[in-house]
């Protein structure tokens, strides 16, 4: 099920989005064909600053932060406030990041919590 479906942007913006996430995707296991497709279907979401690129995708009730690159925690502040809000409005009641060790200081005040390997947020409120 897809949400909030952007188009892609242009082709320039891709080619950066696809340098800043190429590092993730290979530790991933993943292809920037595999994700290109997801983005293009509204299955998965392109977040993009001048300086980072985040992907996320839809899991039931939970919005799943991807895929991270670029120089993210410089814009993961613009980033999370609009995120967190389309995740809500889409009827979301959680956000989730996984495999990212450390993000649980920096994502403290945006009151996510730990929870096993996961940060997860209650979107509810």
């Amino acid at each position: 099920m897809s949400f909030g479906y952007v188009p892609s942007p242009a082709s320039a913006q891709l080619e950066k989005a696809k340098a800043y996430l190429a590092p993730v995707l290979s530790r991933g296991g993943y292809t920037w064909d595999e994700c290109s497709r997801l983005i293009d279907s509204g299955h998965a979401q392109l977040w993009m600053s001048d300086e980072a690129a985040l992907v996320s995708r839809r899991d039931g009730d939970t919005l799943e932060l991807w895929l991270c690159g670029g120089r993210v925690v410089n814009a993961s502040d613009r980033f999370l406030a609009v995120i967190e809000r389309a995740a809500r409005d889409s009827g979301m009641e959680w956000m989730r990041l996984t495999g990212r060790k450390g993000w649980d200081r920096h994502l403290a005040k945006w009151h996510w919590v730990k929870v096993g390997e996961d940060l997860v947020k209650d979107i509810r409120a």
